[in-house]
């Protein structure tokens, strides 16, 4: 609820100021970024979160998480060996 008056608030703000359409893609980035940052850490820290509640111990929680991690990790070691050969 929070987030969202706060985007209200701020895209209020952009639409008000004028502003340089060249520096729109700048100022979503500059926007996009903690919201990110954000999301990853709250991901991160509720799937080990899950992994904790499902294994008891913070070593096989560890272990669950890499696993499940592990899919993405060798898609995107993938596409750096497949962009590096072709």
């Amino acid at each position: 609820m929070m987030v969202r008056l706060h985007l209200t608030i701020i895209l209020f703000f952009l639409r008000s100021v004028i502003v340089d359409p060249n520096l729109m893609p700048f100022i979503w980035v500059a926007l996009a970024i903690p919201v990110l940052i954000f999301l990853q850490r709250w991901i991160h820290m509720h799937l080990h979160g899950i992994a904790l509640m499902l294994t008891g111990k913070s070593e096989r929680a560890v272990i669950l998480y890499a696993l499940v991690l592990l899919p993405g990790v060798f898609l995107h070691e993938l596409s750096h060996w497949l962009s590096a050969t072709l």
